[in-house]
């Protein structure tokens, strides 16, 4: 039985057939048709999907297929479904399920109506990320169609096996977690460096990143609510800055700590005490709360270059810049944002204290002394806020590898 936030069992149960070259993870046939053969579909009530179901003719369908559905069009890329909204049928409702089948639950993922479908209108095509649960490599696709009245009586239900494939750096044997899931191939040299920073945070927590093959999308956004972060692969592959993606994908997990913190009742005392270091860093900066929220183009200089400088990761990308035609003297905007509350002060804090050591000790040194003392309380909090969850010296000097020169200056 495969766990949900974590795998239990076995490599060879929990993995299904790898590809060693590659990294390319996919369900053995003989495990999904175990699953299949168990009726393992299971719905809240209880109740097998697979019973009394059309289940497509193929034992599963994978990256490449297309699903000749009647009521609308399937294909499968990597663990992306994509639907032909343009030939969907009917005048009632259309609706799409991904089923777990280890967990036996049916999270309603999405609809498409039939009036009002959310889609490209330019394509016609609607997306969905099928992303690969933490129990497998395989869902269901569950697909029902309604007859468009007030009861939207079902008149078509068809369940369809999805074996998903997607790329992740092999699980060490001192690994308790899987951590990294890529849609597009990094290569074994990303993909194992993404998994060295998923080894710091599960000191902490499980956090998975999950690394969408979005062209042209640079973010990255913590997703307390499905327990991952979501970055895409341009910033790894194509960075605009030395180390982009390992930056803004270390920024999100601190997100991460920091929402579990939040949720915790023995945790609040740390969490009251960095909201009240975040308090005396405004005040400090020569603002009053609360801080407004920037638009488009980011806040002014006046308070990009105000005390929060030294905890914006903005400054120190700047500054490391090696071509001087291109090093900017103010910060690149969007890399940081410390002044907005404490949930970004946290996270940029820590991410500055981890990439960029050396360079905040010389930004702390031109500080006064009265400065120096505001910046020791962040410090000193973030530090807490760690410790908090676990106290281990050795998990914050991977958290943070100057950790022993940072306690000295909060000592």
């Amino acid at each position: 039985m495969k766990g949900f936030g974590f795998r239990f069992g076995s490599k060879s149960e929990s993995r299904g057939d790898t590809d060693e070259k590659d990294g390319r993870h996919r369900l053995s046939r003989r495990a999904l048709l175990v699953g299949l053969g168990a009726g393992a579909v299971v719905g809240a009530a209880g109740e097998s999907l697979l019973k009394d179901q059309e289940v497509g003719k193929k034992a599963f369908f994978e990256s490449g297929d297309s699903i000749p559905n009647p009521v609308m069009p399937v294909s499968i890329k990597g663990w992306r479904l994509h639907f032909d909204t343009r030939r969907m049928s009917g005048g009632g409702s259309f609706t799409f399920k991904l089923v777990n089948p280890d967990l036996g639950i049916e999270p309603t993922v999405g609809s498409f109506f039939t009036t009002n479908a959310s889609r490209d209108d330019k394509t016609g095509i609607a997306s969905m990320h099928a992303i690969p649960p933490s129990s497998g490599e395989f869902v269901y696709l569950h697909l029902t169609e309604d007859d468009g009245s007030d009861e939207k009586k079902i008149i078509k239900s068809e369940v369809y096996p999805i074996r998903l494939q997607y790329y992740a750096d092999p699980k060490g044997e001192s690994d308790f977690f899987e951590h990294t899931y890529s849609e597009k191939d990094l290569g074994p040299t990303l993909l194992r460096d993404i998994h060295a920073q998923s080894n710091i945070f599960s000191q902490f927590i499980n956090c998975p990143a999950y690394i969408l093959d979005v062209p042209g999308e640079r973010g990255a956004m913590a997703k307390p609510a499905l327990n991952r972060v979501e970055i895409g692969a341009d910033p790894f592959t194509n960075p605009n800055f030395e180390n982009e993606g390992f930056i803004k994908l270390f920024h999100e997990r601190v997100h991460m700590v920091r929402e579990h913190i939040r949720g915790h009742e023995r945790q609040q005392k740390e969490f009251a005490d960095f909201e009240h270091a975040y308090e005396q860093l405004v005040t400090a900066a020569g603002f009053t709360l609360p801080m407004p929220s920037f638009g488009l183009f980011g806040p002014s200089a006046e308070v990009e270059n105000s005390l929060f400088r030294v905890f914006d990761e903005s400054l120190y990308v700047a500054q490391s810049e090696p071509d001087p035609k291109k090093r900017k003297q103010d910060h690149p905007s969007g890399y940081g944002h410390p002044y907005n509350n404490s949930d970004e002060l946290l996270a940029s804090a820590t991410t500055v204290l981890h990439f960029f050591p050396d360079q905040f000790f010389l930004e702390y040194a031109k500080l006064t002394d009265e400065e120096k003392g505001v910046v020791q309380e962040v410090v000193r909090s973030a530090l807490g806020a760690f410790r908090s969850v676990n106290s281990d010296p050795k998990a914050l000097e991977g958290l943070l590898p100057a950790y022993a020169r940072i306690a000295d200056l909060i000592a």
